[in-house]
Order: C-alpha cells, then sequence, then structure tokens
C-alpha cells in the first residue's frame, strides 16, 4: 500500500503534503532522500512514498511495532512536561521519524482534546491527486 505504482507498489498512501511541506522538518533532513521517493500513485499521478517497505511481491519486510526511538522520544516527552517547546519538538520528530508506521493515530486520538497540544479532533487529509508533486514543497531551512 505504501509503495509507489510506478515500482509494484500499490500506490495507495502517499506521504501526507502536510507533513512534507512542514518548515519544522528541514529540507536536508536525510529521511527525506533514504526513506523516500517519487513515483505514481494508483491513477497514475506523481506523488512521495515511503520506501520503508520494499518487498511489493511477498509482503515479507519487517515491520516493527516498536523501536527504539519511539521509546526515546516518548521517555524525552514524559520527563521534560514543564517545557512546551520542547514537547512540541518531540511530537513533530515522532511525526517524521514514525512516517508511514502506523504510529500517527494514537498520537491524534490521545492529544485531540488538550489544550495546548491537542489536534482538534480529527484533521482532514490532505489532496492527493491531479496536481501529483507540485504540492510537495519543502519549507524547512537547510542546515
Amino acid at each position: 500500500m505504501f509503495g509507489a505504482a510506478s515500482l509494484n507498489g500499490r500506490g495507495l498512501i502517499a506521504i501526507s503534503p502536510v507533513i512534507w511541506n512542514d518548515a519544522q522538518w528541514l529540507c536536508d533532513d536525510k529521511r527525506r532522500t533514504a526513506l523516500t521517493t517519487n513515483g505514481k500513485n494508483g491513477n497514475g499521478n506523481q506523488s512521495y512514498f515511503s520506501t520503508k517497505y520494499r518487498d511489493y511481491a511477498n509482503y515479507g519486510d519487517y515491520a516493527p511495532q516498536i523501536r527504539y526511538a519511539e521509546v526515546l522520544l516518548t521517555l524525552a516527552e514524559a520527563s521534560f512536561a514543564a517545557q512546551e517547546d520542547l514537547i512540541k519538538a518531540v511530537l513533530m520528530e515522532r511525526r517524521i521519524e514514525f512516517l508511514c508506521e502506523g504510529k500517527r493515530w494514537a498520537d491524534i486520538s490521545r492529544l485531540a482534546t488538550d489544550a495546548t497540544y491537542g489536534t482538534g479532533g480529527i484533521p482532514a487529509k490532505a489532496v492527493n491527486g491531479a496536481d501529483g508533486l507540485a504540492i510537495y514543497n519543502c519549507k524547512g531551512r537547510l542546515i
């Protein structure tokens, strides 16, 4: 589902332009080039896709349920609860680090009603269709 149709994946779930265009995700972050590719979705339109899972034929890719990065980010979030900027940075890092790993829904659910960090409910999905790669514009600064 995460692989580009042009690379023999199903092309069903592209990376959201909302996170791709977020200025907090630096343009030269290695995860942009090492773990993503552009390709065609199921409708033949260009989008960005995750390359974390590549065994499109046998579905044999390792899909971890928890990684050490998640443990560290959860610990950092819990340890520094009084520092609002740090928590916001940790939450953004969770969005980037766990892209296409199915962890976003849990964060949305647990923070939906939080007055400081909440999403205000379930956010609308970004339009990802005929505009192709034009809707993906990196806005983060370069290091």
